[in-house]
């Protein structure tokens, strides 16, 4: 049998609808009936270079089995060989942005891949994710002609950035930290969650976690953003600021927040999230929204604890 070719064609997204980024593939494809092209997607308008640093793809037969992961050719990074494949039906899963901030496990079947986060420290608090792209397609890998895959990329993070200041002073000093409890740690890489806006996204796994910054204080605030797994309607974490070892806020349950500003993880392709949390001198806390630059939105979110 001859050999298979992997052709990847990037392609920029000009906006959130996925369609929008449809374009005719005129290549060499067509005098080759061994080409599979590989389309990948962004539904971002950003660069995507600066998007995306790394692209892992894992490729599995038709009965679910790992067969072996593709490697970039070093002259030709968008190019693929598979050489002497068998016809059939294949799984092909598509991964960006990884590093020794998350891995890989039980790589052996489509239905126990998983996706960890791997920056636990000694005291079992959880830094940054990487800023994960996924997606997941079958193709069927024949002599009869050119087989285009479109492969839009799911955003498969969180940013949540965080903006604190105190109604008065903060009455303490020392080393300050956020803190997110109950945060998403592992995904079923292998297999489909939930759809938004026509995407495909991973199937986040029950493992949950306690994520921890260190941010550093100028003019008596704080900035902060956390970068972790998506969130979704119905599991929402919570947050809190410390000062050493002391809680300086209330427990923030941002699930609630959510609900009244009519915030949706699930209908939200990226989640870029922008927090202002105002501590009041009576120990309570005001939460209302920023958008990029700080131009205040000021949904209220009301007075949380005390």
């Amino acid at each position: 049998m001859n050999n298979r070719w992997f052709c990847l064609t990037a392609v920029l997204c000009a906006g959130l609808t996925l369609s929008s980024c449809h374009k005719d593939l005129t290549d060499d494809a067509e005098e080759d009936s061994n080409k599979v092209i590989l389309r990948y997607t962004i539904p971002a308008v950003v660069d995507f270079d600066k998007s995306i640093y790394n692209m892992r793809w894992l490729l599995y037969d038709s009965q679910g089995h790992y067969v072996r992961e593709l490697d970039m050719q070093p002259r030709h990074r968008q190019t693929f060989e598979l050489a002497d494949m068998p016809d059939g039906q294949y799984t092909v899963i598509n991964v960006g942005n990884t590093t020794d901030r998350t891995f890989f496990e039980h790589m052996e079947s489509l239905d126990s891949l998983q996706l960890w986060a791997n920056t636990r420290d000694e005291g079992g608090w959880y830094e940054n994710v990487d800023c994960i792209y996924w997606q997941m397609r079958t193709f069927t890998l024949s002599d009869n002609g050119v087989t285009r895959v479109d492969m839009p990329l799911a955003n498969s993070h969180c940013h949540l950035h965080v903006h604190v200041w105190w109604k008065g002073l903060p009455g303490r000093s020392g080393l300050w930290t956020m803190r997110l409890y109950d945060v998403s740690v592992n995904y079923y890489a292998g297999r489909q969650g939930q759809n938004i806006a026509t995407l495909d996204h991973p199937l986040l796994g029950e493992a949950t976690g306690e994520h921890r910054i260190t941010v550093e204080p100028l003019n008596f605030e704080l900035d902060g953003e956390f970068v972790v797994f998506r969130w979704t309607d119905s599991h929402v974490p919570k947050l809190q600021i410390w000062c050493n070892d002391e809680a300086a806020s209330p427990l923030i349950d941002l699930g609630k927040v959510f609900g009244e500003w009519h915030w949706s993880p699930d209908r939200t392709v990226a989640q870029d999230y922008y927090l202002d949390v105002q501590i009041n001198d009576d120990g309570s806390a005001d939460v209302s929204t920023w958008g990029r630059g700080r131009i205040a939105d000021w949904v209220d979110g009301g007075v949380i604890g005390n």
